[in-house]
């Protein structure tokens, strides 16, 4: 994590569903389609409290992705299909 360039991106996430306030699908309409947008989806079970202060303190917001636990593989395809479907429109 700590190797990660945050300067090149317009919009900082990660998927944090154990204390977000914020939900993928009310931000996605803020995102312009040239925006650059990093969303970091963790391993299963999630990110640590301690690895989520860390990205928070780099910048990110944490957001989350509905009401159902996805894995960590679905939920990758999950916000491609998201973006795709909102920026079309």
């Amino acid at each position: 994590l700590s190797e990660i360039n945050t300067e090149q991106y317009d919009h900082l996430l990660v998927a944090y569903a154990r204390e977000s306030s914020k939900f993928l699908k009310s931000l996605i309409k803020e995102i312009k389609p040239d925006d650059n947008t990093l969303i970091l989806i963790g391993p299963e079970g999630g990110f640590s409290k301690n690895e989520i202060k860390f990205l928070v303190d780099k910048g990110f917001s944490t957001i989350s992705l509905g009401k159902s636990i996805l894995r960590a593989e679905t939920a990758a395809i999950y916000v491609a299909s998201v973006f795709r479907l909102m920026q079309e429109e």
